[in-house]
């Protein structure tokens, strides 16, 4: 008896080829390629089954061009807008890499995220206006791990969703906005030189607080997060 064992598709990783569901990230199983025996009769596994994001996935080109516009507009220098465009163009061009199916798992993980890589020419446009690069490699690497482990973090937060529960939702929606104005207010009046560090932080803790008013997990969603 053989212990075949098979790609997930999504992933790469190997489990057994009965198996409905990939142990690492969950994908249902239904068209990985079987593995292969060898000559010995030992299996050998099939090579991983490169993943190509759906048409249309991930951000739209409005997310280079929209703050990349503001750059030039605010920069007006040659060679800094000349840098911020040229790394729009490679966030572009990511967008749509397929990542080969001999790579590396490390970089084969990274294959679904590459269709969101355009929301990074924001922070790059951030850094490009004179913003610390530790308060930029903060944010995003915290926008990083909130993707990356959100169903437990919306298990986490169950607490929040009870107390967002009995707040009305009439009143939510202004909260989303005044909360955030006040937060954006503080900073901008603190800022003492450091503006875009300031903007930054300001708007990211705008947009959280916002998402924590308005957004409401299913019911679904925070079971499978349990």
């Amino acid at each position: 008896m053989t212990n075949a064992q098979t790609p997930c598709p999504k992933c790469g990783t190997l489990g057994p080829a009965g198996r409905k569901f990939c142990v690492k990230c969950g994908t249902p199983i239904g068209n990985a390629a079987p593995a292969r025996a060898s000559a010995a009769g030992t299996p050998v596994a099939a090579a991983p089954i490169p993943v190509r994001a759906p048409k249309g996935a991930g951000f739209s080109i409005w997310w280079i061009v929209v703050p990349t516009a503001v750059f030039i507009f605010l920069s007006r220098q040659p060679v800094p807008i000349a840098i911020v465009v040229a790394i729009g163009g490679a966030l572009w061009w990511g967008k749509t890499y397929q990542v080969p199916p001999t790579a590396s798992p490390t970089m084969r993980d990274l294959q679904p995220w590459l269709p969101w890589g355009p929301a990074l020419q924001i922070p790059v446009v951030f850094v490009a206006l004179g913003g610390s690069p530790v308060a930029v490699a903060l944010v995003v690497g915290a926008a990083i791990l909130a993707m990356r482990f959100r169903f437990q973090l919306i298990h986490a937060l169950e607490p929040w969703w009870q107390i967002q529960a009995s707040i009305a939702p009439g009143l939510r929606k202004p909260l989303a906005i005044a909360v955030p104005f006040a937060v954006g207010y503080y900073f901008g009046t603190n800022a003492g030189g450091v503006e875009w560090t300031y903007t930054l932080i300001s708007v990211s803790l705008g947009m959280v607080i916002a998402v924590l008013l308005l957004f409401t997990p299913p019911p679904a969603l925070r079971r499978k997060s349990a």
